[in-house]
């Protein structure tokens, strides 16, 4: 009895854990892929590289949040790294 005991938890205590990062794995590959195809479409778009700069990079994963919207939607939102040439302008 005590044996049966301890090999079910371990197969709990072990289902939990191959859960636990198959979640973590699906997460962050989709996080990776929006993240990819944000910065591709930035990149297109000339109005942004003129208002925040260009080139630009994604900042920090562990910076970002994604979230999932039921069916197939997902929302990702993440921080750029910008470099960006200042320039000192003195007035009259």
């Amino acid at each position: 009895m005590r044996l049966l005991l301890r090999n079910a938890g371990v197969g709990f205590v072990g289902g939990v854990l191959l859960w636990g990062t198959g979640d973590v794995v699906g997460e962050l590959t989709t996080y990776f892929k929006l993240r990819d195809k944000a910065i591709e479409l930035a990149s297109q778009n000339e109005d942004l590289k003129t208002q925040i700069g260009h080139p630009f990079t994604p900042g920090p994963w562990y910076d970002a949040k994604i979230g999932f919207m039921g069916g197939s939607a997902a929302q990702c939102t993440f921080q750029l790294e910008v470099w960006c040439e200042c320039a000192s302008i003195e007035g009259a």
